[in-house]
């Protein structure tokens, strides 16, 4: 069964319950429960007064936006205009005007956005004439709640089946994962327990399993499947691609494919591609084509004029790297992208640069391959993000899997104490590395954040290793962290006798009772390298 562990209120009951277990007067009154915080009241609220299980609720909205209610945009023109994709306009994955909100600044509050959802949700479920049972004890009752909410967010006459099935798959995840999460204002904590055991495909009825499977077919790279969604921009001009370009959705999986049958409209940032290559296995097996690589896709320009793309293949990335507010990116995750990710990158670089030749042999192979030739990074300029860059854009890392996706050797693996996500500020946290032999030396660095907003990788510890394949580290961190809530973002870099890097490997945990303000950050080296 899944538990939300809203920790205020739980610690008072838990109490409660571990003093009458070890024979305690029962009689006794029980302490009273400690309030809700201002965000645990919300789905608290929303819950009972729609009639939906608390933890769907905390599952869509945590997954979409990390329970950020304010609109994610970055800058897309030289006099500073921002503009977002639309699916990143609310806190649950929706346009502003599916949940019949408007530009008053009173809909940017979660309270208002999760209550146009819950009366959303509840009016599609009340048209349907379903009445679905408020627990989720059972794989079946999971799925039920979670392909209802698919159909709410994919309804309209584009909708595809694809795209509810990994909106479902996405929730269904984020169940099985749990999370914590700690506001940064008032530090109020939430956290929702991984299921045990986690749901699986198998974990479904035969005809529940069967509306799981994508419908995909083969494509002309081995490694990529062709999922359509839609023919693109037909019958009024050709793309002749001589050349590839690499952007990131920093969305979910299922946004950033919701995007793709988006209507043109000025306002919001276009972000087509042909291929999509998402951070995890566990919904797409594989990179998928979108397009034939005839049809031509629109990208925002850094203007903010909408670009129709006819001379390349666009390639995009897809991983939840966290919320733009201004352009500035908050709610960092430097783990958005992880090894095998860029190796597929690599492999479709490959396979679409030889399709490429093969078209028009005036490419060269090798120049279509190369990064700032044919090969084009849609990154950053300076501190402002645009949608559409890729952030914690590293051309060591990147560029490497582009020439040859098999370039890095291993990865390295850091491991918290079981069942822990959350310490006291300057308390000593263990970390277990694991690596593989020929590794000789390790850079362990931390997340921090430049007075200008842009975050960057100090170093804290740098070991030469030999011979062996585990380390055991301590780690003692005072501060708020990069997203100002206490969570700290760790890396470890592995590298071989040459100095070569072999690969990389992240891990994060929050801190409780962290200093807000008069701790060191980064220094101004690092934060002035553009």
């Amino acid at each position: 069964m899944i538990r939300t562990q809203l920790r205020p209120f739980i610690f008072g009951l838990g109490s409660f319950l571990l003093l009458a277990s070890c024979g305690q007067d029962t009689k006794k009154k029980a302490p009273p429960a400690a309030p809700l915080g201002d965000v645990a009241q919300v789905f608290h609220d929303v819950s009972s007064r729609y009639k939906l299980p608390r933890e769907i609720l905390l599952a869509v909205a945590y997954k979409e936006s990390g329970f950020t209610a304010e609109p994610s945009r970055g800058i897309h023109d030289q006099d500073g205009s921002l503009r977002g994709m639309l699916n990143g306009e609310t806190a649950v994955g929706l346009p502003r005007s599916v949940l019949k909100l408007d530009d008053n600044p009173e809909n940017n509050s979660l309270r208002a956005q999760m209550e146009a959802y819950g009366a959303l949700v509840r009016e599609h479920l009340d048209a349907q004439h379903l009445d679905l049972s408020p627990s989720l004890h059972t794989a079946d009752a999971v799925y039920d709640w979670a392909w209802q909410l698919a159909q709410v967010h994919s309804r309209d006459k584009e909708a595809r089946k694809n795209v509810q099935i990994l909106f479902a798959m996405e929730t269904i995840e984020t169940l099985n994962r749990g999370f914590l999460w700690q506001d940064a204002g008032t530090r109020e904590k939430i956290e929702l327990l991984p299921r045990n055991p986690p749901l699986t495909v198998e974990s479904f009825s035969a005809p529940i399993q069967a509306n799981l499977q994508l419908d995909t077919s083969i494509s002309e790279i081995y490694m990529v499947d062709y999922l359509q969604l839609t023919y693109g921009e037909t019958g009024k001009v050709d793309n002749q691609p001589r050349r590839v370009i690499i952007v990131h959705c920093p969305l979910t999986l299922s946004s950033c494919l919701a995007s793709q049958v988006q209507t043109p409209d000025a306002e919001h940032v276009m972000l087509g591609a042909h291929y999509i290559i998402p951070a995890s296995e566990q919904l797409l097996k594989k990179p998928v084509k979108l397009l034939p690589h005839r049809a031509p896709v629109r990208l925002t320009d850094p203007n903010g004029q909408q670009q129709l793309i006819t001379d390349a293949i666009v390639i995009m990335l897809v991983g939840q790297s966290g919320h733009y507010k201004d352009g500035q990116r908050m709610q960092a995750d430097p783990a958005w992208y992880n090894r095998k990710q860029l190796q597929n990158m690599g492999k479709v670089i490959e396979g679409v640069c030889t399709l490429i030749n093969r078209d028009d042999p005036s490419v060269e192979l090798e120049r279509c391959r190369t990064p700032q030739d044919g090969l084009e990074f849609r990154t950053p300029n300076g501190k402002a993000f645009r949608i559409g860059d890729i952030p914690d854009f590293e051309p060591s890392i990147f560029w490497s899997f582009a020439r040859n996706p098999d370039d890095l050797s291993g990865d390295i693996e850091l491991q918290l104490p079981p069942n822990q996500k959350l310490f006291p500020a300057g308390s000593s946290v263990t970390i277990n590395l694991g690596f593989i032999r020929s590794t000789a030396k390790i850079d362990v660095q931390i997340l921090e954040r430049c007075p200008s907003g842009k975050t960057v990788w100090s170093t804290i510890n740098s070991m030469a290793v030999r011979n062996i394949d585990r380390k055991t580290i301590q780690v003692e961190r005072f501060d708020q962290g990069p997203n100002l809530n206490g969570q700290q973002f760790l890396r470890a870099l592995a590298y071989d006798s040459s100095g070569r890097l072999m690969g990389w490997g992240t891990q994060h945990f929050f801190l409780s009772n962290y200093d807000a303000a008069g701790t060191p950050g980064p220094n101004e080296g690092l934060c002035a390298v553009p």
